[in-house]
């Protein structure tokens, strides 16, 4: 077999990957997409006519089945026994492929980020006003052709939640980076609770005695995972969330929890070592249950870890969280082990995301749960649609469990 890179020489395309793959069976899996590359670079090799007529055909189908239909979770990798990460052969695509002009949009989306988050919440207010079961079919059918952005059935509402510091005079206090995904969303109509994330998470630190801080700049920051496919506007990002933070947390002194699990994990990965920073999951647990009096309910619940907190660990937080809170059964889907829903692909690419959770919509189907609980407002839009009722983030499981 041709070498593709010395991370996937150990590729013996044993298809342990699969089990975890959401693209698996709709296009490729991640031994498919190895050994697609590999024939791509075998045939690069080879001079003949026919070998370069079908290396141009792979190298075509190659942009939608190697590169956008995968969902980058690298859920591959939990399998895989020589721990090979496939999302790297679509993520170094996009690098590779990234245009001028996608660049020069992401330079200026990031020196312009508060108008670029404005921008998205007009768009999602619009997209709301056309939100019906017609529109969303049209949206569909126009995906197909000219890979515009579908409407789905639980698309969040525009957040108008205004951020402002929660100083209460308690003697603890933690800084909040509301992600920018949470701070454009507030739940769809039909979800359980109307309340935007932020406001749910300040009665949690309210509760538990602890004052709320938001950096002056929120409206500009962003983890940078938006960035990925552009290294040199994601430093520059990340260079701007340092200057950013070592203010706000008055250099290190407060910790820094983040409310979307795909953010956490880029931000942890970022800034560890500079900053004390949680997944809200994980800061729920360990700073503010403990202080909370709780009156158990007693229903079955849905729960479902998104994947790239799966790779920090935080299954057994929110596993744990989820038995704080409730006496009922507790009912995870192991088979899906990622929604593909992966940020914003379950609007552009949303085949992926229908695909994934085939499983998980029988997984719920007969079951006692009517009511699920995640970490990824992403990631519940699809959760939600899939298994016809509420998902939202386990914030609000323990906000409402809990006693004022």
């Amino acid at each position: 077999s041709a070498i593709i890179g010395n991370e996937f020489d150990d590729c013996v395309e044993c298809g342990f990957c699969e089990k975890n793959c959401p693209s698996n069976k709709l296009t490729l899996s991640p031994r498919q997409r190895i050994a697609l590359k590999r024939e791509m670079q075998r045939l690069g090799a080879l001079s003949d006519k026919a070998s370069k007529k079908l290396l141009k055909e792979l190298k075509e189908g190659a942009k939608y089945f190697l590169n956008e239909s995968c969902a980058a979770c690298s859920m591959c990798e939990e399998l895989c026994p020589v721990g090979l990460n496939t999302a790297n052969l679509a993520l170094n695509e996009r690098i590779a492929y990234a245009s001028d002009t996608s660049k020069k949009i992401a330079q200026l989306a990031n020196s312009n980020f508060t108008n670029t988050l404005n921008g998205a919440k007009f768009a999602l207010a619009a997209s709301n006003l056309l939100n019906t079961n017609m529109v969303r079919k049209l949206s569909f059918k126009a995906n197909e052709i000219i890979k515009t952005p579908v409407l789905r059935e639980y698309l969040p509402r525009k957040n108008s939640y205004k951020l402002i510091d929660k100083n209460y005079g308690f003697n603890e206090s933690v800084v909040y980076f509301s992600s920018c995904l949470n701070r454009s969303f507030a739940p769809n109509q039909n979800l359980n609770d109307k309340r935007p994330i932020q406001e749910v998470f300040e009665s949690l630190c309210k509760k538990a005695k602890i004052n709320v801080i938001y950096p002056n700049e929120i409206n500009d920051m962003c983890c940078g995972k938006v960035f990925t496919n552009y290294p040199d506007t994601k430093e520059l990002n990340r260079a701007k969330n340092i200057d950013i933070l070592k203010v706000v947390t008055n250099d290190g002194k407060y910790p820094v929890v983040i409310d979307h699990g795909a953010c956490s994990y880029e931000l942890i990965k970022s800034l560890k070592d500079r900053f004390e920073i949680y997944d809200l999951s994980e800061y729920l647990l360990k700073f503010i249950a403990p202080k909370l009096t709780i009156s158990k309910a007693n229903h079955a619940i849905g729960l479902y870890t998104m994947c790239a907190s799966k790779k920090l660990g935080l299954d057994s937080t929110m596993s744990s969280l989820a038995r704080i809170c409730t006496n009922g059964q507790i009912l995870i889907d192991e088979k899906t082990a990622c929604c593909g829903f992966a940020g914003y692909k379950g609007f552009f690419t949303p085949k992926l995301n229908l695909h994934a959770t085939m499983k998980f919509k029988r997984f719920y189907q007969n079951s006692a749960v009517n009511i699920g609980f995640s970490n990824s407002s992403t990631c519940e839009i699809g959760l939600s649609e899939a298994s016809g009722f509420s998902w939202q983030h386990i914030a609000y499981l323990l906000d409402s469990v809990s006693q004022k």
